[in-house]
């Protein structure tokens, strides 16, 4: 099972970091809430779960419910183990 492409930690500003990874806004990934476009935040890194969604054991709804924001409280009471992500 392939889990969702981890992208970057989130910032409240868009800047730039300094490594060569991508860094969002909380705007930007609002913006990605939809069935066909969906990203997560867990733990300050975000997570495009678009080609995850039927794979996820807990089904597609759970992470369409949790499109375009922080998903951090949700998944660590949903007992993930460790390798979840």
């Amino acid at each position: 099972m392939k889990f969702p492409i981890c992208f970057i930690i989130i910032s409240t500003t868009y800047i730039t970091n300094m490594t060569d990874e991508p860094v969002f806004t909380w705007e930007e990934i609002a913006k990605h809430n939809t069935e066909a476009d969906m990203w997560v935040v867990v733990n300050d890194k975000v997570y495009d779960v678009t080609n995850y969604q039927l794979e996820h054991p807990g089904g597609p709804l759970v992470l369409l419910s949790r499109a375009g924001k922080n998903a951090s409280l949700a998944f660590e009471q949903a007992s993930h183990s460790k390798n979840a992500i």
